[in-house]
């Protein structure tokens, strides 16, 4: 089974912090990084760069439409 997310939430997911770690690095809830993993929102474009500089996820990912296995997230 797979389903359809953006590329920055697969890779935000791979990411060796919990998400309340990734939470106060950018200023946020950790409710609303559960949402970006999930792809249900995708952070504005000052969250991106905060992203980008700690983690090495490119702003444009959060753009990009991928497939997901299960078995792979």
């Amino acid at each position: 089974m797979s389903w359809v997310r953006n590329d920055g939430a697969r890779l935000l997911g791979r990411v060796p912090a919990t998400q309340g770690e990734i939470a106060a690095r950018c200023g946020v809830t950790q409710g609303l990084v559960s949402m970006w993993r999930a792809s249900n929102r995708r952070p504005g474009s000052q969250k991106r760069e905060t992203l980008c500089a700690a983690y090495g996820i490119p702003c444009e990912a959060w753009d990009r439409v991928v497939a997901c296995d299960a078995a792979a997230a």
